[in-house]
């Protein structure tokens, strides 16, 4: 077990005069949440050496000082993609240490491990914004923040999807040290895997329609308009929405796709541009290849039969349930980040 950070002058204060309140030890210990041998030992050191620092330690001082500790944490701050290296690069251009005390790229790890808790993690992948797109997001998100789930129950959230044969959402495996290159250890991937595009839609009462698009036919504006009064209208029906939701694909927003909704009287949700990271359908499509690719179909008939069997069997109410509740907090989440993409 990794030790532990020592208590500040200020804890060993209040350890200190609680004891001289007349509190035992191990009520000490509860009321300030630490342990209770740490208790007694603050309690004998103080009597020892009647101040609250910390004793002398040996061993070799750190190469680092509180200047130049901050500086390191302001470099990093400023550009989080800096290695270790080229903090090291930085603190040798601008003469913070002597040359032959130049600290190593391994204590200058040390010190944004262990000290700075700036450990080195991989970055998330997010659609670029550019600015006109983030002040669209945040003016729709400040608009419908104030929807309750019961508005958002009302809505038809509808996506397409590509699923492929050969998907994989492993991010880690456990191995012994050397057995990278194992198979067993490894993940299959395939340069042009066999695919298929899928349209479907739900809302908070449950799964609506799938439909799958012909290998080599384009969704165009005619093409979606008849997925639309094949797929789409009937679910509307059935689970008593009244708000369609799509995103801005050209073949979406088409003239005559307007008019097709006009005609239909179909109210459409105003959707702004390049934001998945609050369509609660993503994440269902998200659950949905996890579970495919668990499957390991062989060919694109297994591939569609897993779709169907994963659609019809495993997407449950209750999951389309949290995934509308969570809306509200997806869009306050946007707000709070100025328009830019959420943790989802």
């Amino acid at each position: 077990m990794g030790r532990k950070s020592e208590l500040s002058c200020e804890v060993r204060s209040q350890i200190v005069a609680l004891n001289n309140e007349g509190l035992s030890s191990r009520a000490i210990a509860s009321r300030l949440k630490c342990h209770h041998a740490t208790v007694v030992r603050t309690i004998n050191r103080h009597s020892e050496q009647e101040n609250f620092n910390s004793r002398p330690r040996s061993g070799r001082p750190s190469v680092f000082t509180p200047r130049t500790t901050r500086v390191v944490k302001r470099l990093v701050t400023d550009d989080p993609r800096l290695t270790s290296a080229g903090v090291r690069k930085h603190l040798s251009e601008c003469n913070y240490f002597p040359e032959n005390k130049l600290p190593s790229t391994r204590t200058i790890r040390d010190l944004l491990c262990r000290k700075l808790k700036l450990r080195a993690r991989r970055p998330a992948r997010k659609p670029l914004l550019n600015e006109v797109q983030r002040k669209r997001r945040l003016a729709f998100c400040r608009k419908y923040c104030k929807w309750t789930v019961d508005h958002w129950k009302k809505v038809l959230f509808s996506d397409e999807c590509t699923f492929q044969q050969f998907g994989a959402y492993v991010s880690w495996v456990r191995r012994p040290a050397y057995c990278r290159f194992l198979s067993k250890y490894t993940i299959s991937t395939m340069k042009h895997p066999a695919s298929i595009m899928v349209w479907g839609c739900f809302s908070w009462h449950g799964r609506g329609r799938l439909y799958f698009v012909p290998k080599g036919r384009t969704v165009n504006s005619k093409v979606y308009q008849e997925i639309l009064q094949e797929k789409m209208l009937p679910c509307m029906d059935s689970h008593q929405t009244t708000i369609f939701q799509q995103d801005n694909a050209p073949c979406h927003t088409s003239k005559a796709m307007q008019t097709f909704f006009r005609q239909t009287k179909i109210n459409v949700l105003e959707w702004p541009g390049n934001s998945p990271d609050i369509n609660p359908i993503e994440n269902l499509w998200l659950i949905m290849k996890k579970k495919v690719a668990s499957r390991h179909p062989k060919n694109i008939e297994d591939l569609k039969t897993a779709i169907k069997e994963v659609w019809v069997k495993e997407v449950a109410e209750d999951v389309c349930h949290r995934l509308v509740e969570s809306l509200p907090t997806l869009l306050q989440e946007v707000i709070w980040n100025k328009g830019y993409s959420s943790r989802y």
